[in-house]
């Protein structure tokens, strides 16, 4: 049994995760609209198996996470980030905390290869 990832309201998220850095998938596909983006990628999200999927989009004006659906957050890295330190401090804590976790990272950034 996968261990426990998040505590979402009163649901307990286990299995997996997958991470989307945004723009850096935006581009390859032609730069969509952000909004029509995340509203496929929730679609998306409620068809796959992944148990969980954060969509890391950069900057914003504040680093924030919303809960778009039960098993979908957007987080926004804020003035002074990107998505890609977003994802890798996010990789980091999931493994750190929950080890038997599967993580799966969605980029064509080069940085996240390191």
């Amino acid at each position: 049994m996968a261990a426990p990832l998040l505590v979402m309201g009163t649901e307990v998220i286990q299995g997996s995760v997958l991470l989307i850095d945004a723009n850096n998938v935006r581009g390859e596909l032609g730069f969509p609209a952000l909004h029509r983006f995340v509203d496929t990628a929730c679609d998306w999200a409620s068809s796959v198996e992944h148990e969980f999927v954060l969509i890391a989009i950069d900057h914003g004006p504040v680093p924030t996470a919303l809960q778009l659906r039960k098993n979908v957050a957007v987080a926004f890295s804020g003035p002074h980030s990107d998505a890609d330190t977003v994802i890798v401090h996010t990789v980091d804590w999931l493994l750190d905390s929950y080890r038997s976790l599967t993580v799966t990272v969605v980029s064509n950034d080069r940085m996240l290869l390191r």
